[in-house]
């Protein structure tokens, strides 16, 4: 349903979707959904990590 991010690595494994003023990152694993992070979206993105 989300974008592929392109911009986070690993790149091309996750994917995003936003809701409102969240940006909601998540991996699709075997039909399983994994959220990653729930992140304002009005913050700064060169502050955001996936660890």
């Amino acid at each position: 349903m989300g974008q592929v991010v392109t911009n986070l690595q690993p790149s091309g494994r996750l994917r995003h979707i936003v809701m409102g003023k969240f940006r909601i990152i998540y991996e699709v694993v075997d039909g399983d959904i994994f959220v990653m992070r729930v992140w304002d979206a009005r913050r700064d993105p060169g502050s955001f990590v996936v660890e």
